[in-house]
């Protein structure tokens, strides 16, 4: 069995379950609004990224049962909280922890172009703008047989999208 292509067809093929995201990859390089005098940024993100949009498959962070033999908090198994997602990606995607992904209103199988002016947008010509923003938290390789990357999860939580 080759779980690439099976993930493949789970999210385009076969299955189709896949939706399409922002995947935002910040380098270690500082951008033009990081000021070193304060040592933050002013008007954006203080590094340098680039924009890609990809297909991913996600769901929200189920809790299990947690018994504490000193008669700590219970969790109770089944609860979600919808601030924290997991997001499965293809083997080939370069996504690391303090990335963003931007959920898209959008549920078509054509890639969609991505818009930042609420005039631009038009669903049905596949322009769509950014609705919700995850920050990367961890990234998990799933491997295989040999110590393929077969799949990646990203592990993040939502942040305000300002």
């Amino acid at each position: 069995m080759d779980l690439r292509k099976e993930f493949k067809n789970l999210l385009k093929d076969f299955e189709g379950v896949g939706r399409w995201v922002v995947l935002r990859k910040f380098s270690k390089e500082y951008s033009e609004n990081w000021k070193p005098e304060t040592r933050e940024p002013v008007g954006g993100p203080a590094y340098v990224y680039t924009e890609e949009v990809v297909e991913t498959y996600s769901m929200p962070i189920v809790t299990r049962s947690v018994i504490n033999t000193q008669g700590a908090e219970i969790e109770v198994p089944g609860i979600f909280d919808q601030n924290y997602i997991k997001f499965y990606f293809e083997h080939t995607i370069d996504i690391k922890m303090g990335d963003e992904i931007f959920e898209l209103d959008y549920a078509e199988k054509n890639k969609p172009t991505v818009v930042y002016d609420d005039e631009e947008v038009d669903v049905n010509a596949g322009k769509v703008k950014p609705s919700m923003r995850y920050k990367v938290q961890k990234v998990d390789p799933m491997r295989f047989d040999g110590g393929r990357i077969e799949f990646k999860i990203a592990y993040a939580y939502k942040t305000v999208l300002r």
